[in-house]
């Protein structure tokens, strides 16, 4: 499956840079897999920048709460 999301500035460029290797989102009706690919849309507040990069899930963390992660949220891996 392929997602597109978007991400402001200050975390896209820590992934670019390669110093961020995990993504901590709220679940939707997406439901993130390993082996999915997610499309990354740098978002200023106003508007798309054009920048953007592709990302393959390696590893999805969800369904802890007795480990501070609230139900709402998982956090994958890439």
């Amino acid at each position: 499956m392929k997602h597109y999301l978007k991400i402001f500035p200050k975390y896209f460029e820590p992934i670019l840079s390669n110093d961020k290797k995990f993504e901590l989102r709220r679940i939707k009706q997406n439901d993130f897999k390993i082996g999915d690919k997610v499309v990354l849309l740098e978002f200023d507040g106003i508007c798309f920048t054009g920048r953007k990069k592709t990302i393959i899930i390696t590893y999805v963390l969800k369904d802890v709460k007795n480990y501070g992660l609230d139900e709402n949220f998982l956090i994958f891996s890439f």
